[in-house]
């Protein structure tokens, strides 16, 4: 079966296995992956690659068929494929398992070995096309509606010329600009430009200046640049210092505290530390780091860590609207 990407959201795919998402808009192929999963409201998923299902064909037959104690997931997703997967999926399309498996490739032609047996066998087939300027706006400004962020015509016509319709670029812009927009700076022309000059480096100690984490805020540190359990751990070792600070330096200035710590803190970090420090208490913060201690344990115990499950288990699993 033949699914446009617009319409994924709108077709029930519960009692399907297989999906082929392939193209050479490889940017619209990973959105889809985090879209077919939250469809199948799964928390994780297991990836494997073409390359290493050929060097040991019964790998996958072997996952599939056992219960695996440390990993609680019926998605596959299979990486980098070719007409070379055939074989593999002769081999397990009828093992009976609720498992869904989703497989991804770059271009394939009408005559593929792959794309003909999805299409004789009746399965999923989603192909991604690149996109063109009015595809990008279009989802440039479904997500600026989705964040509830207010831009003029003339911005999202100077975002979108920069992207050079790539919606990794559209992304990346509109995450700084949500921390932007939940730290209450205001967004003008000159920021958009820097944004698009990427002269602008927000961190997530933006984010912790906020009273609350919500989903949207715990999205935004999901950076594509750092694998899952790097982030974990710089988020780890930033809440560590501040609770270190208030351990050792209760009822004190927080002034004083903050130009007399050992060792020295950067100049440019202080004001965002002393922020930090009126906002969050000692109790919120042991919730938090045993909430990252959790995720970092979930994600040592998978063999091959994606950031579709970082963005999931930081959105869905690290906090709630409040404590």
């Amino acid at each position: 079966m033949l699914i446009r990407p617009l319409d994924l959201d709108k077709q029930n795919l519960d009692k399907e296995r297989l999906f082929l998402i392939y193209g050479e808009n490889q940017d619209l192929v990973n959105e889809l992956n985090v879209r077919l999963i939250k469809k199948f409201n799964e928390k994780n998923f297991k990836i494997f690659y073409q390359q290493d299902l050929l060097d040991d064909i019964e790998i996958l037959t072997n996952y599939i068929n056992t219960e695996n104690l440390f990993e609680d997931t019926n998605i596959i997703l299979i990486k980098q494929c070719s007409d070379q997967i055939v074989k593999i999926i002769e081999n397990i399309k009828n093992i009976n398992s609720k498992k869904k498996i989703i497989f991804n490739a770059g271009i394939l032609f009408k005559n593929s070995k792959l794309v003909k047996f999805f299409s004789e066998e009746n399965h999923n087939i989603i192909p991604c096309y690149e996109d063109n300027k009015i595809d990008i706006r279009r989802f440039l400004e479904n997500k600026v509606k989705e964040k509830k962020i207010k831009l003029q015509i003339n911005q999202i016509e100077n975002i979108v010329f920069f992207s050079n319709n790539k919606r990794s670029r559209i992304t990346d812009i509109i995450e700084k600009l949500e921390v932007l927009h939940l730290t209450n700076k205001s967004i003008n022309d000159e920021i958009i430009e820097n944004l698009i000059e990427t002269k602008i480096d927000i961190g997530f100690e933006d984010i912790m200046q906020k009273n609350t984490f919500d989903v949207n805020t715990l999205e935004i540190l999901s950076n594509k640049d750092l694998n899952p359990v790097e982030t974990v751990i710089l988020l780890k070792n930033f809440l560590l210092k501040i609770l270190k600070i208030f351990r050792e330096y209760k009822n004190q200035n927080i002034d004083n505290v903050i130009d007399n710590y050992k060792p020295a803190i950067f100049w440019k970090d202080k004001e965002k530390i002393k922020k930090t420090l009126r906002y969050w208490k000692i109790p919120d913060l042991k919730k938090l780091l045993i909430k990252l201690n959790d995720l970092e344990t979930s994600y040592k115990k998978l063999n091959d860590i994606s950031y579709i499950q970082q963005n999931y288990f930081i959105s869905r699993e690290l906090l709630k609207k409040t404590f």
